[in-house]
């Protein structure tokens, strides 16, 4: 039997546990170097070396289609069948080892979100201040997915949960009522509509429904 054929005839060992090659992100934050702890992450998981005058900022580890990890088949089959070692296979993608190996998610996973990681998990080392987000709810998330996809990458929403490792320090929930209505006016206005590069019919209707009011 050639190995095309006996890599394709054996079917994973779920019992044990996977290497994945995960996903490194090199945000002008992150630290420099050595100093980063997603650089130190990055380089045992990948073999890589540090660049020393880099940003290491985000470590991934899911199946997002920005930074997906791939499953090491490697890794687990090089135990060897019989007298002689398995070769080396090609790194398969989470999302689609999952799509063929969905009972390892359990149930209950699978009869919400279907087969796939409903989270992504992330290492950050942070230098200097991240640049504000917006999280939309689901609903609100599938609704900017389909209109702008290629800017909402994805139709999840985006609740967070941090684990701080060293000193850390967040901001949430900080606009004010203010900045709120003030934002909402400048959509709305005149001069705003005739320059392309900010005006979106679908944020206008999003974030004024009373736009109407206003434009009078």
């Amino acid at each position: 039997m050639d190995a095309a054929n006996l890599h394709h005839n054996r079917k994973p060992n779920v019992n044990n546990p996977l290497r994945l090659r995960c996903s490194l992100k090199n945000y002008d934050w992150g630290k420099i170097g050595n100093h980063s702890l997603v650089a130190k992450l990055f380089a045992l998981n990948s073999g890589s070396a540090i660049d020393s005058h880099s940003p290491y900022a985000e470590f991934w580890i899911g199946t997002h289609e920005s930074g997906p990890s791939f499953v090491d088949q490697g890794c687990e089959n090089q135990k060897g069948i019989g007298n002689g070692a398995v070769p080396y296979l090609d790194p398969v993608p989470l999302k689609s080892w999952l799509s063929e190996n969905p009972h390892v998610l359990g149930d209950k996973v699978l009869e919400k979100w279907g087969p796939d990681l409903p989270f992504l998990f992330k290492v950050l080392s942070v230098q200097k201040a991240l640049s504000l987000q917006a999280h939309p709810d689901k609903e609100l998330a599938r609704a900017l997915h389909k209109s702008l996809p290629d800017v909402y990458r994805d139709e999840n929403h985006k609740p967070e949960m941090a684990l701080a490792l060293t000193e850390f320090e967040a901001l949430r929930g900080f606009i004010s009522s203010k900045i709120k209505s003030n934002l909402h006016v400048s959509l709305m206005r005149r001069e705003v509509r005739k320059e392309k590069r900010f005006y979106n019919p679908f944020l206008v209707d999003l974030c004024c429904p009373l736009k109407m009011k206003l434009l009078r």
